[in-house]
């Protein structure tokens, strides 16, 4: 009875009846309940002044603008931060605004204890509608169940795989992957991992990029240039914070490099056929890189005579030349192949035209036809001796050797400063030789004047016993009775 008293004076000491004894009883007892549920958490219980929402904010993740009571971001916590909205109202029903930034390297969401949860993704602002109970307990929202939306990411392909080019070379379009949550929201900011391997299971051929990162729609993009191996390489696209899709693995194949870089290079320049020189030369195909296994073959065309060369200037079915082989072959690791190219009677330029079979590139080569060393003999400066002969077919007819030129000159100076007359010379060999067919159907006559070793001397007004002595003095023979026609040497 006396302890009844006493228990009965201090409870009215603090002047609160029996019952209201038993309710902060309760009240200690739901505070010890949460003190041993948080225990761990002492950093996130504050005092919050009812009626309040208590708000739970998920680590890696900034609240802005700062609306609650306490810090404005919470990073290096294991259990996140407690944040505290003020209410003016016990039941009131509110609509609370917070845009959260998510951290790339975290995974965790924004959470409400006690209430909705949030599923705002990344990047955006979210409002959840808060009723508060309509008791004046301040921490009656710790008790109820943690409600948590882990958010989940996700990476996913979207462009580039498959593609097809040659070896060292960059893929016409970039690889292209995206980031999204469980929502299919884009994730911004996330950082993707790049890794490409060669047909031969090695490191080969590169990435613009080791790292890249997401951007404002979730994708990132990298660019790749295959390796000198031919064959499948594959690229790995990792994001190390995703849940599924990752890596994204894309395929890319490389390709033999063809030939490429051709030119057509001629090794000399032959003799017109019938001339008794040099009768063919050689012709090769070059490229600029070794050819691939199987090698390329390289196709000629017939060769092409260029107008007006040679010292012909007119038309008709003019002759040309031709090669040994319709076409070579470049064999693996080389660089070239060779044709023989064998000249007609017509001196002049022609063109050679080769193209490789499989890419279609196309070079010309062109090869002179002429007798080497043949000169301009020039008419007098004394009148000893007159030039004739010209056409507009042939306008070039007195090319010679330089013997032969020197053997005329003494000739008719010889003949003039004796007879008083200048002789007329004719015919000689065309600028580079060959053909002489001064009638213009590309046969003879002419049959000699192709070496720059033939003349002919007009008939009119001749001393022909004469010029005759003269031109056996200096070695040059009469060659027909009929014709004015010398072979000097």
């Amino acid at each position: 009875m006396e302890m009844k008293e006493q228990k009965f004076i201090v409870v009215n000491r603090i002047g609160i009846s029996a019952g209201k004894a038993v309710l902060l009883f309760f009240l200690v007892s739901c505070s010890i309940v949460v003190s041993l549920l948080f225990a761990s958490r002492t950093d996130a219980i504050q005092s919050c002044p009812y009626p309040c929402a208590l708000i739970r904010i998920y680590p890696g993740y900034v609240v802005s603008p700062p609306d609650f009571t306490g810090a404005s971001t919470c990073n290096n916590s294991t259990y996140g931060c407690l944040f505290f909205y003020p209410l003016s109202t016990p039941g009131e029903t509110v609509a609370v605004t917070a845009t959260v930034t998510l951290d790339p390297y975290q995974t965790m969401g924004l959470g409400w204890w006690g209430f909705p949860e949030a599923a705002c993704g990344t990047n955006l602002s979210c409002t959840v509608i808060i009723t508060v109970p309509n008791i004046y307990f301040q921490y009656v929202a710790l008790l109820s169940p943690l409600i948590h939306t882990r958010i989940v990411l996700g990476l996913s392909s979207v462009s580039g795989n498959g593609q097809e080019g040659p070896v060292n070379s960059l893929l016409p379009q970039p690889l292209i992957v995206k980031m999204t949550d469980q929502y299919n929201n884009p994730v911004p900011r996330g950082s993707i991992y790049w890794v490409i391997t060669g047909s031969d299971g090695q490191p080969g051929g590169s990435v613009d990029f080791r790292f890249t990162d997401t951007i404002a729609d979730g994708s990132s993009r990298n660019n790749v240039t295959l390796g000198s191996l031919p064959g499948l390489y594959t690229i790995t696209a990792t994001c190390f914070s995703c849940d599924t899709g990752s890596p994204q693995t894309f395929t890319a194949t490389a390709t033999p490099k063809g030939c490429t870089g051709l030119n057509v290079q001629v090794y000399d320049s032959p003799w017109p056929q019938s001339t008794g020189g040099v009768p063919s030369t050689t012709v090769t195909a070059n490229v600029s890189e070794p050819a691939p296994p199987g090698g390329c073959v390289v196709d000629f065309e017939t060769p092409v005579p260029i107008v007006g060369s040679g010292g012909h200037q007119h038309g008709g079915d003019r002759p040309h030349g031709s090669l040994y082989l319709d076409n070579c072959t470049i064999g693996e690791g080389l660089t070239f192949c060779v044709n023989i190219y064998s000249p007609s009677e017509v001196a002049g330029e022609e063109n050679i035209v080769a193209t490789l079979r499989d890419t279609g590139e196309t070079a010309i080569g062109t090869v002179q036809i002429l007798v080497p060393g043949l000169e301009p003999l020039t008419a007098s400066a004394i009148g000893s001796w007159r030039l004739t002969g010209q056409t507009g077919m042939h306008n070039s007819n007195h090319y010679g050797t330089a013997s032969t030129n020197t053997r005329i000159r003494t000739m008719a100076t010889d003949y003039f400063e004796e007879a008083g007359i200048a002789i007329g010379i004719n015919d000689i060999s065309l600028v580079w030789g060959g053909l002489f067919d001064w009638q213009g159907t590309w046969a003879p006559p002419h049959s000699l004047h192709r070496i720059g070793k033939s003349l002919d001397v007009d008939h009119l007004g001749v001393d022909e016993k004469l010029l005759n002595k003269f031109a056996g003095k200096y070695g040059c023979q009469r060659y027909e009775v009929s014709l004015i026609h010398y072979e000097c040497p």
